[in-house]
């Protein structure tokens, strides 16, 4: 039976890949997103009896993490490369990861809400998808 797992106990992980990066926790994490694609390229000729046919194409993984604002750690800023591990669960035991770039960095103001920061990233490598323990 599949474990099911709140969203309260995801987490992300983060290192910087350029020389002397550093790397923790992303604390003041609100939550994140990942968006995974897989291209499908029409094939379809005069011989595909009235069918559009299709060949499997490139994949790419992109996301966004939201933060509080005022948990932003140095060197995350828009073009810094990344090792990202992005945790679904307390024990660390189900997660996605990859290298990424930050593509955007998006701080929130409003008179009536504490500053928020979204992260929009792009994965530059095949992603690590989750295995759940046995």
């Amino acid at each position: 039976m599949a474990t099911r797992v709140h969203g309260k106990e995801a987490q992300v992980e983060w290192v910087l890949t350029d020389p002397g990066g550093a790397g923790a926790e992303l604390v003041g994490c609100t939550g994140w997103s990942l968006d995974i694609k897989a291209a499908a390229d029409e094939i379809t000729g005069l011989d595909s009896a009235g069918a559009k046919e299709f060949l499997d194409g490139l994949t790419e993984w992109s996301g966004t993490i939201g933060l509080v604002y005022d948990a932003v750690p140095a060197g995350i800023v828009a073009g810094a490369e990344l090792d990202l591990t992005l945790y679904t669960d307390k024990d660390n035991d189900i997660f996605y990861g990859g290298s990424a770039i930050v593509t955007s960095f998006k701080p929130t103001v409003s008179t009536d809400a504490v500053v928020k920061l979204d992260i929009d990233f792009q994965g530059t490598d095949e992603l690590t998808y989750p295995v759940e323990p046995v």
